[in-house]
């Protein structure tokens, strides 16, 4: 897990990388935002990685899209981020981060959820299978029949144990995919 302590900093918003996103963009949640913001300020920081050495920027932006251009909108050229990992972090569990984020923070619509229940089972698989992402739960199986180090319940695992986190059946996760 995360090694690197937690630091809230104040860091000049043309530092911070905006990688791909998982899910939409929504202009008018921005704009709501902005008008929050320039009304009470910044409540909710931002998250961010160290970015690799040799980056264009030194922060790479984990969760807080719409606040990034919410404050772009109120004309700040800095933003509240909290530090949750250093350069040397995986990208699966950065990843991870965006997508938990993203799911406890708002309900979003049908089809975004389905974006993100896929992207958190890329992500889960990847974290339990490192070396077979994408291979059919047939495959693994008849795989793990045979490595006496593994054994076959690993095979959907994964599949368990993300259903339960998102309160829905391993069928559902199935048809999000």
């Amino acid at each position: 897990m995360i090694e690197v302590a937690r630091q809230i900093l104040n860091l000049p918003i043309a530092d911070i990388q905006i990688g791909a996103r998982v899910g939409f963009f929504h202009a008018a949640h921005a704009e709501a935002l902005a008008a929050s913001m320039a009304e009470v300020g910044q409540i909710d920081p931002i998250h961010v990685a160290e970015s690799a050495a040799g980056a264009a920027q030194p922060w790479t932006l984990v969760a807080g899209r719409h606040r990034i251009a919410a404050a772009e909108l109120c004309g700040m050229a800095s933003i509240a981020a909290l530090i949750v990992a250093d350069a040397t972090e995986s990208p699966t569990l950065l990843r991870w981060l965006e997508l938990s984020e993203n799911l406890d923070h708002r309900s979003p619509r049908p089809i975004e959820r389905a974006i993100f229940i896929e992207a958190l089972a890329s992500v889960a698989e990847a974290a339990q299978h490192p070396d077979h992402i994408g291979e059919r739960s047939q495959d693994r199986a008849a795989r793990l029949r045979w490595d006496a180090s593994d054994t076959v319940s690993l095979a959907s695992d994964w599949r368990s144990r993300l259903a339960c986190s998102q309160g829905c059946s391993v069928r559902t996760i199935e048809r999000f995919r």
